[in-house]
């Protein structure tokens, strides 16, 4: 009989929660026989963990109000010079943060329209629009929209993640090679947690999700089956209804960069910087009293 596990990422105010087959060898059982699988099936798996990914990183590194902003070419430019240009905004936008001394956290998705490409960048809010607009020399950098109330941000990684077929299919009818090999590029700053292990049935899996207490189910429970082995599946958000969450287990994060930090610390850090800022904000309010 299977085994299953539920793994649980606390991303800010949400829980991204992914139960699924467990992986587990027994001593002497052979292998299961190779499976050919089509090119399609594989790039919708890691399409789907694309999504999860960058949906991990939206919850737990940007907040309502955060910048979500269309970066566009004036003209159509050849890839390599799309590439130069992507990289010379970020460099001269991280230089311009470092000099007005901001730290700058931010998320790069390519997108095509026809033969023009664009980016959409996902900044915090602490970064001027004017720095943006200028670092974005090659054309208009356009306001879209705010990052909305809702902390969980899945919509926004799916609406992102699937104009990467566009580029997928660029790049079967072209020749050349394009310059994104990698769906989106990050700051290095970025917080990246680490998942809670727990152990599940197939009666667990195959039941209808609960929300944990102070938590709602947000959006729709994905159903899919292993590639490999044809285990049924699961992903789904909750989303805290009270301002402080509740799930407290995880205490282990990473960086983009793959080094490992304490969430204590982390969390430590930003207590300390909210309790200066409300500091400021009593000593402002005392100096206008009459």
């Amino acid at each position: 009989m299977g085994k299953f596990e539920r793994i649980i990422y606390r991303a800010g105010r949400t829980l991204l929660i992914k139960e699924k087959a467990k992986r587990v060898r027994v001593k002497g059982e052979k292998r299961m026989p190779k499976m050919t699988l089509t090119t399609e099936k594989v790039w919708e798996y890691n399409l789907r963990l694309a999504i999860f990914g960058l949906t991990l990183l939206l919850n737990t590194n940007f907040r309502p109000g955060d910048w979500s902003i269309k970066l566009t070419f004036e003209k159509e430019l050849p890839i390599e010079e799309v590439k130069a240009a992507r990289d010379k905004c970020m460099r001269k936008l991280r230089d311009l943060c470092k000099k007005e001394n901001i730290t700058l956290k931010w998320i790069l998705v390519p997108h095509v329209a026809g033969k023009k490409y664009h980016f959409h960048l996902i900044c915090n809010q602490e970064v001027p629009y004017a720095l943006i607009k200028k670092a974005w020399t090659s054309g208009h950098a356009i306001e879209k929209s705010r990052l909305w109330d809702n902390p969980n941000y899945y919509q926004l990684a799916f609406y992102l993640m699937h104009e990467a077929r566009e580029l997928r299919d660029l790049k079967a009818e072209s020749e050349e090679e394009i310059p994104f090999t990698k769906r989106y590029s990050s700051s290095r700053n970025l917080i990246k947690p680490i998942g809670d292990k727990e152990e599940l049935t197939r009666c667990d899996i195959e039941a209808e999700p609960k929300p944990r207490k102070g938590y709602i189910i947000d959006g729709e429970v994905q159903r899919y089956e292993n590639l490999i082995n044809g285990m049924p599946c699961r992903e789904y958000i909750q989303v805290s209804v009270e301002e402080v969450s509740r799930y407290r287990k995880s205490s282990r994060v990473t960086m983009a960069t793959g080094e490992r930090m304490p969430f204590a610390k982390l969390l430590r850090k930003a207590y300390e910087e909210s309790e200066a800022y409300r500091g400021i904000q009593e000593n402002l309010f005392d100096s206008l009293n009459i």
